[in-house]
Parts: C-alpha cells; structure tokens; sequence
C-alpha cells in the first residue's frame, strides 16, 4: 500500500497529449463564455472527456476509440438532461448513473476500452441530472457535446502532420464478442460491481440530504479499477488525500469571486496538470482534478455556496470510496477465486 501512494511513474511524453487535452476542454469552454452562455459549460466540457482516450493508439484506431467514447458521452449527457427535465437530484438521476456505470463496464470489456469510462459517464449523468432543466436544455445537450467530441477526435490526428519526439503506434485491442463477454461469471460480477457501487453510494448521499449525491456515485467507481486489490484500495486512498488538498486549492481559486474567464483559464491549466499526473501517480492528479470539478460546478450556476461546496465534496468523497471498496470486497466474497487475480484497467480521472 505504501508503495502504491508513493510512487510516481515515469513522465513517458504526458505533456504531448496533456496540451492536446487541456485544448479539447478549453476552446468549447471559451467558445461557451463568448456567446454569453456559461450555463452551458458542462453540456460541452463532458463531450470533450474522449480526448484523454488513445494517447499511445496509431491515429486511425485512436479517431475510432475518441469517437466512440464521445458518443457515449454524449448519449450520457443526453440522459442526465433528461433527469433533469423530469426528477432532478433525485432516486431516477442515481439509477441512471449506475446504468452508465454499467454500460462502460460493458463497453470496456467488449470493445477494449481503456480506461473504463464508467467514471467519466456517471460524472456527465451526475453533473446534468443534479440540477432543474427546461425541456429546451435537450437541444443544447446533444448539439454541445457532440460538437466538442468532434474538436476532440480532430485535434487527436493533429500529430499526423506536426513533427514529434515519439509518435503512437501501439495498435487497438481486438474486440470481443458481446455474448462471449457476458458469458463469464467475472464479466457479470464486474458490470453488477459497477452498477451497485455508485446506487448505493449516490443513493445513500441522497438520503442524508447532501447537496451533490453523484460526486459520491463518482468516487465510488474509482476503486473499480486497478490490477491488484491493493492497487484499488490505494487508489481510493488516493482520491481522499488528493481531494482533501484539492478542495484548499479550490477554495484560494473561488474565494475572490474571480470572472468567468479567469476560471475557464484555470480549468485549461488544471487539466494539463491533471494530465501530466493521472496515469502515473492518480493522487497528485485528484489535487488537480479536485479544484477543477469544483470550478466547473460553479461556473455551472449552481445554487451553492463555496463553504457548502468544498464540505459537500469532502464527505462525499469519503462516503463514495468506502462503499466503493466496501462493494469490492462483496464481490470477492460473491466471485469464483480467479477473480482474485483478474487485471484491471488503467486509473482514470474524474
């Protein structure tokens, strides 16, 4: 465990695909402030998530993954709007967020998607499904995020033509069959993990009346992944003690009630940081993501304070890594011993 929250993998070129990403998510958040609706933000900000997908594929494999990634980000951008529209904050938005959560579980394995986007799809229906919508935000919540996956996908075949220290060649995985997939009982035990884990931490967010169930559906998918059981537990570790010095770097950003324009160029620099970091030491990349997430929620509008924000957070995280792990060892109970040795996927952000 110790080594787990102590080591901190090679730099391994981050910094090529960190700027890649940090414009994928910056230019529809400028192009969002200067049509004077930054309201729309989060429409636009999950449709570009498919950016961190296929850092180390060959090109035409690495527009296939970010396309289909974008899709489904925009299909669970789609469905937490329509939460929205109809129960916002409620049991329906939580159910939905673990039917994506499922859904990626599933998507990973037949289509060797890596990481698991779980995460990043219960964080989309999380964040659009928390708050009330007009039926008119529908239209924005397909057009937003659709056009800023397609930014995504089209600055990822931007090193076809710039010369570069190190070019990706790593061929995709070979997809599997959906019936052979879901005829392992790991399989099976796996997508149910990913299901139960954030309804029962969104759902016991929301019966305490705390002010942003999905963040704990959110870190509750995080323990899900890892190559070892350590490697899980460390990483929901991980995600506490980085959350807890992201929420102080949050609350310096906010304090001064800075313009929207100052807050999307911290999100720009946030998220190079958290790219540079997340696939080598997950908790210095949570210091990052932390005041990111929270930046962007406020300039969502929410209706919060920043106190409300950075305590919601923190017990929410709390709250989502415990039934995380507390879901994986169910599991291990419940699952045949050859689970006990079953690979991972790679660590995410979120």
């Amino acid at each position: 465990m110790r080594r787990e929250l102590l080591t901190v993998g090679p730099h391994g070129h981050a910094h090529w695909p960190a700027i890649r990403v940090g414009l994928s998510v910056t230019v529809p958040l400028v192009a969002c402030l200067a049509l004077g609706h930054p309201g729309w933000t989060p429409f636009a900000t999950f449709g570009a998530m498919c950016s961190v997908y296929g850092k180390q594929l060959d090109y035409p494999a690495r527009a296939r993954l970010q396309a289909g990634t974008g899709l489904a980000l925009v299909a669970a951008v789609v469905a937490g709007t329509a939460a929205g529209v109809v129960a916002p904050g409620s049991l329906l938005a939580v159910a939905t967020m673990a039917v994506f959560s499922a859904l990626g579980c599933v998507l990973a394995r037949v289509l060797g998607w890596s990481p698991v986007p779980s995460l990043f799809l219960v964080f989309a229906v999380g964040t659009l499904s928390s708050y009330a919508h007009p039926a008119s935000d529908l239209v924005p919540a397909v057009v937003l995020p659709t056009a800023a996956a397609a930014l995504a996908v089209a600055l990822g075949q931007v090193g076809r033509w710039l010369p570069t220290s190190r070019r990706p060649r790593v061929p995709a995985p070979a997809p599997s069959p959906l019936r052979a997939a879901l005829a392992s009982r790991t399989v099976v035990v796996d997508v149910a993990v990913h299901a139960a884990a954030p309804l029962a931490a969104g759902a016991i967010a929301l019966a305490a009346g705390l002010g942003h169930p999905y963040w704990a559906a959110v870190t509750a998918t995080v323990p899900l992944v890892g190559p070892t059981p350590v490697a899980r537990v460390g990483r929901a570790a991980q995600r506490v003690a980085g959350t807890l010095l992201g929420v102080l770097v949050a609350a310096a950003i906010l304090a001064g009630d800075p313009s929207p324009w100052v807050l999307v160029a911290w999100v720009a620099a946030l998220q190079v940081v958290t790219e540079l970091f997340v696939a080598r030491h997950y908790g210095i990349a949570v210091v990052a993501i932390t005041p990111m997430a929270l930046v962007l929620s406020w300039l969502g509008g929410g209706p919060t304070t920043l106190d409300r924000l950075v305590v919601d957070r923190v017990v929410e995280t709390v709250l989502g890594a415990a039934v995380g792990v507390l879901v994986l060892a169910l599991a291990r109970l419940l699952d045949p011993p050859r689970r006990r040795a079953a690979t991972g996927r790679a660590a995410v952000p979120g």
